[in-house]
């Protein structure tokens, strides 16, 4: 289990249960996913992950796609729906996380982000590894309790960023949601 699961399931267990749909929007592979307790009980989960390894991702209740659109699609037109966007939204330029967040606020029943607080540079020049392997991890846009507020978000601020492998940056990381009515 990584640190930020460690860090983030007590909260996410107490706070969204009683889901009938998780649509989680992703860079990676989608394995970090899989760590949460907080998630198991929810019978449809979908997942966006654009990596080219996402075939890694082996766990029969999740159905994978790799496009935003394609997912929108399949959303179920009523029920409970969550959606997690796990260090996702600093992948995105800052006007295209804004019309997502739109755009989700219609489908979803809540959405939950955790994100660096602020821009933290994640490129080609201090991840070369991992960037190179994975274009979309590149990070383009920050995001702190401003821009959360001013959404109409609930935000957290957690001390000391982890990354998902655990290494802390000395960097804030925020988390922010919002619950929206139920679609019947």
């Amino acid at each position: 289990m990584s640190r930020i699961s460690q860090t983030l399931d007590p909260f996410l267990s107490s706070s969204f249960s009683g889901y009938d749909f998780l649509l989680d929007l992703g860079t990676g592979d989608g394995k970090h996913i899989m760590d949460y307790q907080a998630f198991r009980d929810i019978p449809k989960k979908m997942g966006v992950e654009v990596c080219k390894y996402k075939e890694t991702f082996h766990d029969s209740s999740w159905e994978i796609v790799t496009t935003l659109k394609e997912a929108l699609s399949k959303l179920p037109s009523s029920g409970k729906i969550l959606v997690t966007m796990l260090d996702f939204i600093e992948h995105l330029p800052k006007e295209e996380g804004v019309q997502l967040l739109k755009e989700l606020e219609e489908k979803a029943t809540s959405i939950f982000m955790y994100t660096p607080r602020g821009f933290l540079e994640q490129s080609v020049r201090t991840h070369p590894k991992l960037i190179k392997s994975n274009s979309a991890q590149n990070h383009v846009s920050g995001w702190t309790e401003v821009d959360f507020n001013y959404l109409g978000y609930t935000y957290r601020i957690f001390p000391d960023f982890l990354d998902p492998e655990g290494h802390s940056h000395k960097w804030d990381s925020i988390a922010a949601w919002k619950t929206l009515e139920v679609k019947i």
